[in-house]
């Protein structure tokens, strides 16, 4: 029997709630969610009808997501979140439970990370899925309409009489190349802007390649966790005839890879550049690297064929604690990789973790003044939060203060206490900090400035400016707050 499955993003401002800025850009900052993009897919086509519902890019409430499910009458409904935007995940669950009786799903990376445990934070679940989805959606809306036993639901968690069970873990899927192709057609795309000078050209899609992380040993990494998975990669072949799908069916001028690192196995890269030449394909894109595993042969093919910026991990400017979080590259290799792409002109955008177990103010402000030196366009610094399940969460327990019930309050909000801060505002301190003397220097003004070549760039310069404003302004806010006793 055909059922209607809805899938749902709860409510989460992702400037405000995500990345901590009190500026507000229409638009900016919402990415589509690839993987119920897929799942959409998959349960179309087995023949039922699916619809989603992206509350964060149609800045939605709760209760307007409850109404809006009485006019769709789904018979299934499913709820993606990470660990960021579970609050809203779970009140999104209970406000639909009081309302509706359908099955009721949670999946995404909160889902994969704590399983079980979801129950006892969250009573509205009937399900949760904390395996890859492709092959657990199909098997458990098979179960839900009395097709098979839920016990031979591998991947997923649920209850039943008052005991929650869980199902082995399920195999997951080695050949990408049969995984469906994103039901983009599903979303308003005009509600979706990356960051501001996150991409060339617009309109611009995100797009993955592959599942699951090679290296899978950095100690923050969900990755390199119990529930971490293997490696996996689509086809050059099956990747470059998406994309002539995409540019074909909506115009796209600009691609963002989501892999954890995409600069891997030259081989691959290379297939991928010629076929990408052999059928003319006009993209500027962007990916994820890591520092260790850049070759500049296989960058300039890339460039060649649309590459013009790379996201890479630094993650500290102290050798010691690149050692420490087990992130497998050295300060020269990140020096090494940077250096080659501003030589080929390619635009490096860079992350940094700030508090991390062992440091200190005074070694934080090395990995400052070391993301300086490096001459970055963007770069972003995060108050660590130790994600639980990984093994960043048990260093942390055993090394500093951190509060028992880890709400994620922002990459700007401490958390975490590392035994070489005082407090949280000393933590908070230092990203005000690194904000502060990262951007608002005369030299990184104006070699941005020279970067300027039409009214497209000045406006995304605008607004990146006005977002990185925005994230200072929201700390002086918070400081001030706690200085007058409010909330």
């Amino acid at each position: 029997m055909k059922k209607k499955i809805i899938f749902i993003v709860p409510p989460f401002k992702i400037l405000k709630e995500g990345k901590g800025s009190l500026i507000q850009l229409k638009r900016y900052g919402n990415q589509i969610p690839l993987g119920i993009a897929i799942l959409a897919a998959v349960v179309e086509k087995n023949g039922h009808q699916a619809e989603i519902i992206d509350s964060a890019a149609e800045d939605l409430t709760i209760n307007e997501v409850v109404l809006r499910l009485g006019k769709m009458k789904p018979d299934v409904i499913g709820i993606t979140s990470t660990t960021a935007s579970k609050k809203s995940a779970y009140q999104l669950a209970k406000g639909i439970k009081a309302k509706y009786k359908v099955p009721l799903i949670l999946g995404g990376a909160h889902a994969m990370a704590f399983g079980e445990d979801i129950f006892q934070e969250c009573e509205a679940f009937d399900f949760v899925c904390y395996s890859e989805g492709d092959i657990v959606i199909e098997q458990l809306i098979e179960a839900i309409s009395g097709k098979r036993r839920l016990d031979s639901v591998d991947g997923i968690v649920y209850k039943k009489n008052n005991k929650i069970i869980k199902n082995p873990n399920l195999s997951v899927i080695k050949n990408l190349d049969t995984v469906a192709f994103p039901a983009y057609q599903k979303f308003y795309l005009d509600l979706y802007k990356a960051l501001p000078r996150q991409v060339k050209r617009r309109p611009s899609l995100p797009f993955i390649t592959s599942r699951g992380c090679f290296y899978r040993r950095c100690t923050f990494c969900f990755q390199a966790s119990k529930m971490g998975q293997s490696y996996r990669r689509m086809s050059p072949v099956r990747v470059v005839n998406d994309l002539k799908y995409l540019i074909d069916t909506y115009k796209i001028k600009d691609i963002t890879f989501w892999d954890d690192n995409f600069l891997i196995n030259n081989r691959w890269l290379s297939e991928f550049a010629e076929l990408i030449k052999e059928n003319n394909i006009d993209l500027t894109w962007s990916c994820y690297g890591k520092v260790d595993t850049v070759c500049e042969e296989s960058l300039v093919k890339l460039k060649s064929v649309g590459l013009w910026n790379i996201f890479f991990g630094f993650e500290t400017g102290n050798q010691m604690l690149l050692n420490e979080i087990k992130k497998g590259i050295t300060l020269a290799q990140s020096k090494k990789a940077v250096e080659i792409c501003n030589r080929l002109g390619i635009d490096i955008r860079g992350s940094f973790m700030l508090a991390l177990p062992g440091s200190t103010p005074e070694i934080d402000k090395q990995t400052v003044e070391f993301a300086k030196q490096l001459d970055l366009s963007y770069a972003q610094f995060h108050l660590t939060y130790p994600e639980f399940g990984t093994h960043l969460y048990d260093m942390a327990i055993k090394k500093g203060q951190i509060v028992r019930d880890i709400e994620f309050k922002g990459r700007t909000t401490a958390v975490y206490i590392p035994d070489g801060y005082h407090d949280a505002k000393e933590v908070e301190k230092i990203s005000k900090y690194a904000y502060l003397h990262f951007y608002f220097r005369l030299k990184y003004f104006l070699k941005h400035i020279k970067k300027i070549r039409s009214f497209h760039d000045l406006r995304e310069y605008l607004f990146g400016t006005f977002f990185v404003l925005g994230i200072v302004i929201g700390m002086i806010f918070r400081k001030n707050s706690r200085s007058t006793g409010s909330s």
